[in-house]
C-alpha cells in the first residue's frame, strides 16, 4: 500500500468535490434555468403546433422528476382566426419506453373545437403535420367540458390510446356522457390502413350500453341537429373508406328523444313537434347518401300541421279521414306510429305488430291506424298499400305546386340524401 502527502490527499479531496457536488449542482441549476426561459418555452409551442397545426401558447413548463413534463394553462387556437379550440389548466406528460400518456386537467373544447381535434386526429393517422414518429399514446381526463353544441356537453371518465405502426394507425376512445360513476362506456375504434393502396380510414362506435349524446355528433355530421338538443343514440355505427375514397357506412340502434320540431319544422313547409323514437334495425349509407334503411318510427303526443296530414295523405296514397278539411291549421295528434323500408326501389309504411285493423260499418277491412288524436284515426295504412315511389315522400314534405316536384332547395337536398330511384328497365 502507497501513502499520499496531506497536501496531494486534499487537493484530490477538493477535485473530487468540484466533480461531484459543484460540477452537477451548478448544470442543475443552468438546466433548470433554461428549461424556465422563455426560449425553451416557445420551442414547446413550436413543436406542439407543428404536431397539430393550431397555434400554441403556453404559461410555463415544468420537470418535477425525470421522466415527466408539465405544461400549464395549454391554449389552442385557430392560426388565421385565433379562435379560442381548446385549452386546460395543466397537461401532465410522461414516457416510458415506446409510450407516451398525456393526463389532462380541467379540459375544455370550445365551440368548433370537436371539428379542429378531429381533423388534428386524422392528420395524426395519416402522419402529416410534422415527424410523427412510430409508438403509444395515451390520453386520459376525469372530464372533458365540450362547447361544439348548442348546450355544454361533459364527457367523464375519458381516455384514449393511440398506436401508430408503419402497417397503421389505431386509436381507442372512451367515455362515459352521464357521470364519472357510470360503468357503461361509449366506445369508439378509428383505424387508418397502409397496406391499401391507396392508405384508407374507418371507424366503429359501439354504444349499445350507454348513450352517446348526438349533439356531440354536430361538429362532425351535418344530419345531427335533425333529431333535436336532447337525442340520444344507442346502437352501433360501422363505417369504412373504400380505396375510391367513398365511405360505406352501416347504422343499427335507436335514437330516442328526438323532437319533431327539429326534424320537420325546422327544414319543411310545415308545422311539426313533439317526441320521437326511430329504430334502425339497418340503414346503410355511400357517403352521405341514404342507400337503404328498415325500422320503425313512433312519436306523440304533439301537434302537427293539417298541410303535413293533407300532403301525407295525397302524395303517400294513405287513407284520410272525413275530418281533415275541418281540422285546425295545427292540430293535436296523440300518437304516430308505423315501420318502413326505404330503398331505390321506394318506401314501404306497414302497421306495427298487433295493430287492430279499421274497419267499415259493414265489416270490411279498411286499413291501419297511422296517425291519431285519441279519438280519430286521421292517417291510415290501406289494407292492401303497395311500395311508393321516394319522390313520393319528397312531395309529401315538400308539397308540389305543379305536376313536377318544385325547383326547390329543400326537395333537391332530399332528393341527394335520399336512396336513388331505381332505374325502369
Amino acid at each position: 500500500m502507497f501513502s499520499l502527502h496531506e497536501a496531494t490527499r486534499r487537493g484530490l479531496f477538493r477535485l473530487a468535490f468540484i466533480v461531484l457536488a459543484v460540477v452537477p449542482t451548478a448544470g442543475l441549476a443552468s438546466w433548470t434555468a433554461m428549461r424556465r426561459s422563455a426560449g425553451y418555452l416557445e420551442a414547446f409551442e413550436a413543436t406542439i403546433a407543428e404536431r397539430t397545426g393550431l397555434h400554441t401558447s403556453l404559461k410555463a413548463v415544468e420537470h418535477p422528476r425525470p421522466g415527466e413534463t408539465r405544461l400549464e394553462q395549454l391554449e389552442l387556437r385557430d392560426p388565421e382566426t385565433g379562435l379560442l379550440i381548446a385549452r386546460t389548466e395543466r397537461v401532465t406528460l410522461t414516457t416510458q419506453d415506446d409510450r407516451i400518456t398525456l393526463a389532462l386537467e380541467d379540459a375544455k373544447l370550445e365551440s368548433g373545437g370537436m371539428a379542429d381535434a378531429w381533423h388534428a386526429l386524422d392528420r395524426r393517422l395519416r402522419r402529416q403535420g410534422g415527424n410523427l414518429p412510430h409508438g403509444q399514446l395515451r390520453l386520459t381526463a376525469e372530464s372533458i367540458t365540450t362547447h361544439a353544441a348548442a348546450e355544454p356537453q361533459v364527457l367523464y371518465d375519458v381516455q384514449a390510446d393511440l398506436d401508430s405502426r408503419a402497417v397503421g394507425t389505431e386509436l381507442v376512445l372512451t367515455f362515459s356522457a352521464r357521470g364519472a360513476d357510470d360503468a357503461e362506456k361509449v366506445k369508439l375504434r378509428v383505424v387508418r390502413n397502409r397496406q391499401t393502396n391507396p392508405p384508407t380510414s374507418g371507424f366503429e362506435l359501439d354504444a349499445e350500453h350507454a348513450p352517446l349524446p348526438c349533439a356531440l355528433a354536430e361538429p362532425l355530421w351535418s344530419a345531427a341537429p335533425w333529431f333535436g338538443p336532447a337525442a340520444e343514440f344507442r346502437g352501433h355505427v360501422w363505417s369504412k373508406e373504400g380505396t375510391d375514397a367513398v365511405w360505406t357506412t352501416t347504422i343499427r340502434g335507436n335514437f330516442n328523444k328526438v323532437e319533431l320540431r327539429n326534424a320537420i319544422e325546422a327544414h319543411f313547409p310545415h308545422a311539426m313537434r313533439g317526441p320521437a323514437e326511430v329504430v334502425l334495425e339497418e340503414a346503410s349509407l355511400s357517403d352521405e347518401r341514404l342507400v337503404a334503411a328498415r325500422g320503425t318510427i313512433t312519436a306523440g303526443p304533439g301537434h302537427i300541421a293539417r298541410s303535413l296530414i293533407d300532403s301525407s295523405w295525397k302524395s303517400l296514397k294513405l287513407l284520410g279521414a272525413n275530418e281533415i278539411n275541418t281540422l285546425s291549421e295545427v292540430t293535436r295528434f296523440d300518437s304516430l306510429a308505423c315501420d318502413f323500408h326505404v330503398d331505390e326501389s321506394g318506401i314501404a309504411i306497414s302497421p306495427r305488430p298487433d295493430t287492430a285493423v279499421l274497419a267499415d260499418k259493414d265489416g270490411k277491412e279498411l286499413g291501419y291506424p297511422l296517425l291519431s288524436d285519441g279519438k280519430t284515426t286521421l292517417l291510415a295504412i290501406p289494407v292492401q298499400y303497395d311500395r311508393q315511389p321516394v319522390t313520393a315522400l319528397v312531395r309529401a314534405l315538400v308539397p308540389a305546386t305543379a305536376e313536377k316536384l318544385p325547383a326547390d332547395d329543400r326537395a333537391a337536398w332530399l332528393l341527394r340524401a335520399l336512396p336513388a330511384p331505381q332505374k325502369a328497365n
